[in-house]
């Protein structure tokens, strides 16, 4: 799951040329704080980071322009990896 994420996610342009992107993990009370400006300054294995500090695979990660998005999903006995791209950026995420 690790080296397929960041291979989609380098395809989709999340991280920009300074390895920064908007986070969403999605454990519990994590909605609360909302979308997170980060910097993966370890540069792989983000799903199973995610998972050793949260207990869940699961995060939506968007681009800084907004154009982009790659998520980790975890459904019943699958883990999935969802990308989508919004054409022309404008998701509404900027800057938050």
């Amino acid at each position: 799951m690790d080296a397929l994420w960041h291979d989609e996610a380098d395809r989709m342009g999340i991280p920009d040329g300074n390895g920064e992107f908007l986070l969403l993990a999605t454990y519990p009370g994590s909605l609360a704080r909302g979308w997170l400006k980060v910097k993966d300054l370890a540069g792989g294995h983000l799903p199973s980071r995610i998972a050793a500090a949260s207990g869940s695979r699961e995060f939506v990660a968007v681009s800084l322009d907004g154009k982009s998005l790659c998520a980790v999903s975890v459904e019943e006995y699958e883990d999935w990896i969802v990308t989508h791209s919004f054409e022309g950026g404008g998701s509404g995420l900027e800057g938050k």
